[in-house]
């Protein structure tokens, strides 16, 4: 890549030169000069969660790199390898500790104190308000003991300390990161635009943000284009895709007088849709708002180590201050403050705060080892209280390609059944019509296709063959239409369902004269 492909560097403007590392950054890629500017760039360039957890990482990263320099050289203070060296030796280890450790605490504790004080002046005290207490004294402490010629250092206590609690939190925000951009198509779409038709006589059209469209104008909605309001159609007719909507992967037709929600994709065909509500008050609007406040909220777990926290701290604070009381009064004041100290680190669960993110993380890890995928801490926490389940989604829990295992006639003969029943399926695209096609193909008993067929939503098809009709569907379409299920077929339906398996009645002259049951493999 030549200088000139590579261009300048997103961030600070320098050439990027041969060697530009190219990050992606709200959506689009750019290059950069160096690792550095693309982390800066994506803090300045990302908002909300991606922003958040660059920033953690950086703060991390920058925080290790001194935490173990920190580490490394207090355990040469801890082993005595400077007792038999000149005094001035261990004076300037500590003199370095001191240089390391402060900065390590302006970028680990600084952000965990600032937390906490805001909640202190809600009055609430939280896991940060510890975290920070602790790492706050072992860092005053040392600084006090240094100054005054000691040489009982705590630095690596409190430089760890905000690192392990800052690595916790780069990893909610990770999740939150992770799991916003997987909805991004939903939060994105809040921003759609909308072709509002006029009523000036000439049907001109004019754009508008989604949200300043009003209730009962009409909007055009193309093929392919995501509808940017709730409402119902009025002119047109097309298959919309509502999956993302409500999860179903099939395609819905839609003609004048249907309803259609705002998010979900226009398919083949033009609509022209009277507004029930946009901006704010659309279905689609809603769920937005609900998966950021499910994105802001904190996890379970969170919320148990701030109240464990709130009820611990005025505890260790008062056993502290025991312990300070106790040993000034049978000590120097240095081993006063070196009980209080001891007592405030040791009884401070550091662990407390990372541990609520790792366990929540082991959890989603071991969950995807097994096929399952957990997008946030905030699911897991809510399947821990589930206690029943039920699903009815082909597709989802099953290969979304069921067989036909069973095939019932009344008063018909079994391949006449199967060939009026492909007649109707050949007209849809639900998995139970494809594997009613595929039996009666192999059984050579395919028919001709229905002219017409009608799809009714959740229940079944019905179509005209001349002056007959036929059905196919479910019990609930056989008592719609007013037909008979003859007491035989209702048992072996039910019989057939006790065992796992989907039934469909096929009938026509006004009974059910078959039932068919299919089975779909587990994923």
């Amino acid at each position: 890549m030549s200088e000139t492909a590579a261009g300048l560097c997103a961030h600070c403007l320098v050439p990027a030169g041969r060697t530009a590392y190219r990050g992606r950054v709200a959506g689009e890629e750019l290059p950069f000069c160096c690792f550095g500017c693309y982390l800066a760039h994506r803090v300045h360039g990302e908002r909300g969660e991606e922003a958040e957890a660059t920033l953690f990482l950086i703060r991390v990263g920058a925080g290790a790199f001194l935490a173990m320099n920190i580490m490394a050289l207090s355990l040469l203070l801890y082993f005595h390898a400077f007792d038999a060296e000149p005094p001035s030796l261990r004076r300037g280890i500590e003199a370095v500790l001191w240089g390391l450790a402060t900065p390590a605490v302006a970028i680990l504790g600084f952000p965990i104190l600032r937390d906490a004080w805001s909640a202190v002046r809600q009055g609430r005290i939280t896991t940060e308000a510890m975290i920070g207490l602790s790492g706050t004294a072992a860092y005053v402490y040392s600084v006090v003991s240094l100054l005054a010629g000691g040489h009982q250092v705590y630095f690596d206590t409190a430089t760890m300390l905000f690192l392990l609690y800052t690595a916790g939190r780069y990893l909610d925000a990770a999740a939150r990161a992770r799991a916003s951009r997987d909805l991004s198509s939903l939060l994105e779409a809040e921003k759609a635009s909308a072709r509002v038709i006029l009523d000036d006589g000439d049907a001109s059209e004019v754009i508008r943000p989604a949200a300043a469209v009003r209730r009962g104008e009409r909007v055009r909605i193309g093929p392919g284009e995501r509808f940017p309001v709730d409402g119902e159609v009025v002119e047109g007719r097309s298959a919309v895709d509502e999956s993302l909507v409500t999860g179903e992967s099939r395609l819905v037709g839609k003609r004048a007088g249907d309803t259609v929600l705002a998010g979900t994709v226009n398919g083949d065909g033009q609509l022209v849709v009277q507004t029930a509500a946009a901006g704010a008050s659309t279905h689609w609007a809603a769920i937005g708002r609900a998966v950021r406040e499910a994105l802001a909220r904190k996890s379970q777990l969170q919320r148990l180590t701030d109240r464990i926290a709130a009820a611990f701290l005025p505890f260790v604070l008062l056993l502290a201050l025991g312990s300070g009381l106790y040993w000034s009064r049978r000590g120097s004041a240095w081993a006063a403050l070196s009980a209080a100290l001891a007592t405030l680190v040791v009884a401070c669960p550091c662990a407390l705060g990372p541990a609520a993110y790792l366990a929540s993380y082991l959890g989603i890890g071991l969950a995807l080892r097994r096929g399952i995928v957990v997008r946030s801490t905030r699911a897991l926490d809510a399947l821990a209280r589930v206690r029943c389940v039920a699903f009815d989604k082909t597709g989802s829990l099953t290969r979304g390609r069921p067989a036909l295992v069973e095939l019932v006639a009344e008063n018909a003969e079994p391949a006449r059944l199967l060939g009026a029943a492909s007649r109707l399926a050949a007209r849809d695209d639900h998995p139970l019509a494809g594997a009613l096609l595929r039996a009666a193909r192999e059984r050579g008993a395919v028919a001709s296709p229905l002219p017409e067929v009608e799809a009714r939503r959740g229940r079944g098809l019905v179509g005209q063959d001349g002056a007959a009709t036929l059905a196919l569907g479910s019990a609930e379409l056989f008592r719609e239409l007013g037909w008979e299920l003859p007491p035989i077929l209702v048992e072996r339906a039910e019989r057939l369902e006790g065992e796992g398996h989907s039934v469909a009645f096929i009938g026509w002259s006004g009974t059910a004269q078959g039932v068919a049951g299919f089975t779909d493999e587990a994923r």
